[in-house]
């Protein structure tokens, strides 16, 4: 190969080498600086993905109360209507991962269920219930 093609062939080279470090000091910058947390649905999914990860375990069951008594809650879900068993062992995480009471459950809640499954599967028993941020 004569030099007068290698020339330009070392010029491209570096040219190249130069726009890959740029773009890499470029994108590095951007990773290190400060954002702010983000505003409206996203911020929503994100807390809601934040208290899932509180939990123990997946969820057995996730939506909203649609009412709540001494030893049972029921919520609409996906699924159609399910309610599940309560009681003084069952631990209440509220939406600022505070924990709560059952009294602090009400009515149109968004709520994820950890629970154990009794009697071959036809009753849940709440092991743990957290309340989801409310949906913007």
């Amino acid at each position: 190969m004569s030099v007068r093609r290698l020339i330009p062939l070392a010029a491209g080279s570096l040219l190249l080498l130069a726009v890959m470090v740029a773009g890499t000091v470029s994108v590095a910058m951007d990773l290190a600086e400060e954002k702010p947390p983000p505003a409206g649905p996203l911020a929503a999914q994100l807390q809601t993905i934040e208290q899932l990860q509180r939990l123990p375990r997946p969820a057995e069951m996730i939506g909203s109360i649609r009412w709540v008594s001494g030893s049972a809650v029921s919520l609409s879900t996906s699924d159609g209507p399910h309610t599940f068993a309560v009681d003084g062992d069952t631990r209440v995480i509220l939406a600022d991962g505070k924990p709560g009471e059952r009294r602090d459950l009400k009515r149109g809640m968004d709520v994820a269920v950890v629970g154990e499954w009794r009697d071959g599967g036809r009753w849940l028993r709440a092991e743990v219930i957290a309340v989801l941020p409310p949906r913007k």
